[in-house]
């Protein structure tokens, strides 16, 4: 087992002790350990994570930036063990992907939202809609309005 396997595996068991599934970044730390066993590297750099996060090619920015930021995580813990590992910087791919606009209901609509939830069928869902859709209505409005 190298040294980076090993800290991979105190890294994981210490995260999971504060509660941390860590499924998915498991997963990319073990491939990344590979990586650097293959390229001969005795010391995790900036340049390796990045050029470890890349490889995967035909796939969006934002899959890069996941799996630096599982890099990232590992790096901070493996700092405070070997001073001359390089933790990656933020930032470096952004997603392309906006987030939509989200739509804010006038309250003629919620009415009429409000209004066809009578039309549901059997009368307990039209019931627990009408309430559920209310409240959400209500909730919204103490956000929306100063």
């Amino acid at each position: 087992m190298t040294d980076f396997r090993r800290h991979v595996d105190e890294y994981l068991e210490l995260r999971r002790a504060l509660g941390f599934k860590l499924k998915a970044p498991e997963y990319r730390l073990n491939e990344l350990i590979a990586y650097l066993e293959a390229v001969g590297a005795s010391t995790l750099t900036a340049d390796l994570a990045i050029a470890w996060a890349r490889q995967r090619q035909g796939v969006q920015p934002i899959t890069w930036a996941h799996r630096l930021g599982a890099v990232r995580e590992f790096a901070r813990y493996l700092r405070t063990i070997d001073a001359a590992t390089e933790v990656p910087p933020c930032g470096i791919w952004t997603s392309t992907r906006r987030r939509p606009t989200p739509y804010v209901y006038s309250q003629q609509e919620v009415a009429a939202l409000l209004e066809a939830c009578h039309q549901l069928q059997p009368p307990i869902m039209a019931a627990t809609y009408k309430a559920l859709f209310g409240l959400l209505a209500v909730w919204a409005c103490a956000w929306v309005r100063p």
